[in-house]
């Protein structure tokens, strides 16, 4: 999709804004590759309440590691990630894992500690050390602004399609006036997030579901107001269910 974009005339992007999915490091390469800096939270490594990876110190250039006891191994063993690629895992040996005061709080293997460390490794250590710094928490808090107004405007139904029949996902064919008018949303209880005892919204046999006359308050289109004129508050899309209605 970057690529898409990046074809337009006068589109010009330099950072990139994304979630903690798009945070690994086959996609920062991807996005690398446009020109474009990538901005996103790496995902927490975890090992059980025990020393997760983040603890030890990887030298990528003396090809070591160091634990934090402080102690040293450079037993590189080549092994294969997840896809296939080449990756090396370091090994501390049973001896000296045997003999550490940290082994509980760092392994349960009897042959001691190993670290895996993979082929992007030091585009992510690098994008973890970055994330604590002023500036790219900034911009992480201006990307969890529009995720949090993205979730509102699917809570109002954004992903549902507004016209009717086969169509339903081509807007043109509003213009073209094809098959009758645009759909009132529906009540942003009835999509997501509602309570196991919320009472269902009123229904009107003729209309069906109640649609939302404003963007908070639903109600009731039923034949005591089909006849009376519709107010300025009311959605022109449910003003022309009234009339139909009448």
């Amino acid at each position: 999709m970057l690529a898409q974009i990046l074809t337009l005339p006068g589109i010009v992007i330099t950072t990139l804004l994304a979630d903690m999915a798009y945070s690994d490091g086959d996609v920062r390469v991807a996005v690398e590759e446009h020109g474009t800096e990538l901005v996103a939270k790496v995902a927490p490594v975890t090992n059980g309440g025990r020393f997760p990876k983040t603890d030890f110190e990887i030298d990528l250039e003396a090809n070591s590691v160091t634990c934090p006891a402080l102690e040293t191994t450079t037993d590189a063993r080549p092994v294969t990630d997840h896809k296939g690629r080449a990756a090396l895992r370091f090994v501390f040996a049973a001896v000296t894992c045997g003999a550490c005061p940290f082994q509980t709080q760092c392994t349960t293997a009897k042959g001691g500690r190993q670290i895996t460390v993979g082929v992007h490794e030091a585009r992510i250590t690098a994008a973890r050390a970055a994330q604590a710094e002023p500036a790219t928490k900034a911009l992480l808090r201006r990307r969890s602004k529009v995720e949090r107004k993205i979730d509102h405007l699917q809570d109002l139904g954004m992903r549902q399609a507004r016209l009717p029949g086969p169509t339903k996902d081509a807007p043109a064919g509003a213009a073209r006036g094809h098959r009758g008018q645009l759909q009132a949303p529906r009540c942003p209880r009835r999509v997501r997030h509602r309570p196991p005892n919320w009472p269902s919204p009123p229904v009107d046999r003729a209309l069906g579901p109640c649609v939302c006359a404003t963007r908070a308050i639903c109600r009731r289109i039923g034949p005591e107001e089909s006849s009376a004129p519709p107010s300025r508050t009311i959605n022109p899309i449910v003003r022309r269910a009234d009339q139909r209605a009448s």
